[in-house]
């Protein structure tokens, strides 16, 4: 574990991830999260008013640096992305996921002759 933490460039960032790994976290920090990613949900919910990117019309650098967090909330807690709460977030979504750049970011193999995935 020490070897993963010494590759974490801050020493708040490095000390939190610490705490967190040999404590796990308090359910107030948990709640705390849970809000910050609401948040986060509700502006890019409002900046998608103006298109079907985030920055609008055009298809940009924030749509491609948005996209694995949202795929990581999707894999972990999927029912924070409802289609009730967040339409235009869950059609972005959707959107990216059916670019072709998609699957190749997300759904690949490191090695094309692979037929598991390795036990880590």
């Amino acid at each position: 574990m020490q070897q993963l933490l010494n590759r974490i460039p801050t020493k708040e960032r490095r000390e939190r991830w610490e705490t967190a790994a040999r404590e796990g976290f308090t359910e107030m920090e948990m709640q705390d999260a849970y809000y910050k990613i609401r948040r986060c949900f509700d502006r890019i919910e409002e900046s998608l008013v103006n298109g079907p990117w985030l920055a609008g019309g055009s298809y940009s650098l924030a749509d491609i640096a948005m996209i694995p967090f949202i795929d990581r909330i999707r894999n972990l807690r999927p029912e924070f992305l409802s289609y009730d709460d967040y339409p235009r977030l869950v059609q972005w979504e959707a959107n990216m996921r059916g670019r072709p750049s998609f699957d190749k970011a997300f759904n690949f193999r490191d090695d094309p002759h692979a037929t598991e995935l390795p036990n880590i």
